[in-house]
């Protein structure tokens, strides 16, 4: 065992709805990517309950500090990346449209949510692979928002629709699906395991809920440790993660 995730640190769409105050029926991808916004933009530190109920007392802080503050997926490629990428396939186009699609389809959900003006957000306008996270992050946490207040950094901050798909990507590409439905669950930490077509670890669930890291060979010192992502394709790399195994 190289290391195990307790229950209580798996984050799912029941536990972002409860903090979030959020509607139960919110889809995952919706209201985790309103999750990650909230951590990475609020003042306020938050502590969490499992999906049982019970007291997890733990801080996200750090994880959400240390998350990475650019675009890398489809969501921030430029015309000319998918023109580039297409010339391996038309799977690759297809793929990343689709992951676009996905993140429209969410945005349009937080707008309708939110009831933000749509002239604020312009869905399906990809012009700029330029992300502007760090940015708002900076002015919205000198703006002191109240945890009271827990959707404002989103309604106020300078510019909202880079910043969301970067919340959106974030979720895409950094959650692991459990369960018959395959529903999203981030998985602090797990989740900075890096691909390999052949990796040196696996993860499992336990019979409480966890999450193990086992090797599935032995590790040398200082060698990284890598999981497979069990995406079926290259294009379906690109797309969500953005970058290849192939090219």
């Amino acid at each position: 065992v190289v290391a195990v995730l307790p229950r209580a640190l798996r984050i799912g769409q029941a536990t972002a709805c409860r903090q979030l105050r959020l509607p139960s029926t919110t889809p995952d991808l919706s209201a985790l990517s309103l999750l990650v916004l909230d951590m990475a933009l609020s003042t306020s530190s938050l502590t969490w309950k499992s999906e049982d109920g019970v007291d997890g007392n733990e801080n996200f802080d750090v994880y959400a500090a240390i998350l990475p503050k650019y675009g890398y997926n489809a969501l921030f490629m430029k015309d000319e990346e998918i023109k580039e990428w297409s010339n391996h396939g038309n799977q690759y186009e297809i793929d990343i449209r689709l992951v676009r699609k996905q993140a429209d389809s969410c945005i349009r959900y937080i707008q309708d949510y939110l009831s933000m003006d749509p002239k604020r957000l312009e869905v399906g306008s990809y012009v700029s692979n330029e992300c502007c996270i760090n940015e708002d992050i900076s002015s919205n946490k000198n703006n002191g928002s109240s945890k009271d207040d827990i959707l404002l950094p989103l309604q106020t901050m300078k510019t909202q629709l880079p910043t969301l798909r970067w919340a959106i990507q974030i979720v895409q590409s950094r959650t692991h699906g459990f369960g018959t439905g395959r529903s999203r669950w981030m998985t602090p930490i797990f989740d900075f395991a890096n691909h390999s077509p052949n990796p040196n670890c696996k993860l499992e669930g336990d019979d409480s809920g966890g999450l193990i890291m086992r090797a599935v060979r032995p590790i040398k010192a200082d060698e990284e440790i890598t999981i497979d992502y069990q995406v079926p394709d290259d294009a379906k790399l690109v797309a969500t993660y953005g970058f290849s195994i192939l090219h």
